[in-house]
């Protein structure tokens, strides 16, 4: 299972079904929704133009999110990490507390039986600390897990976008390694 950002998040949950994926990789995922970074307002995302609650609720409606334009999704995004109520509006719980969003942080679900993840993520990312990884690699480590962080030094949000750099390169070819190893098995 393979995924980045949110979709990183995602791919770190499967390690918690009774049906696991072989192996996981996470590009810039999070493994806790819980935390001051995902339930406060962005200190990155303040310094942007601050998008009008008005407009917010002129783009809230009952249509399927996916189905926006990506504009409006990222106006969306933005307005919920503006205000801190980014975790609100993907949970639906109205009051979010610590104990009440355990239940979606795969950090907290780990055992022994989780699949061998790969982590990458770069020190500059502004979306999703890069301390998510670190902290996700060491409660893998806690519970004899194989994993690996491969951290890209002043790497971005979406730092494969840089695909020229040797450092990005490099990375990508571990993933493919990871990947050959524990799914050839």
């Amino acid at each position: 299972m393979v995924g980045g950002s949110a979709g990183g998040y995602l791919a770190l949950c499967t390690g918690t079904f009774k049906n696991k994926p072989r192996a996981i990789v996470s590009f810039y995922g999070y493994g806790d929704i819980s935390a001051n970074w995902a339930t406060k307002p962005s200190n990155f995302y303040l310094q942007k133009d601050i998008v009008p609650k008005e407009l917010y609720k002129k783009f809230v409606s009952d249509e399927i999110i996916t189905e926006g334009s990506i504009e409006t999704r990222f106006l969306l995004y933005l307005y919920a990490r503006q205000q801190g109520a980014w975790v609100q509006e993907i949970t639906g719980i109205h009051s979010p507390t610590r104990k009440n969003l355990i239940q979606f942080c795969p950090i907290y679900h780990i055992t022994k039986d989780y699949p061998p993840t790969l982590l990458l993520h770069g020190t500059k990312d502004t979306d999703v600390p890069y301390e998510q990884s670190v902290f996700m690699r060491a409660s893998l480590i806690k519970e004899e897990v194989k994993t690996r962080l491969i951290t890209i030094p002043n790497g971005e949000h979406v730092f494969e976008k840089d695909f020229d750099n040797p450092i990005v390169q490099d990375a990508l070819n571990q993933v493919i390694e990871f990947l050959q190893i524990h799914l050839s098995a």
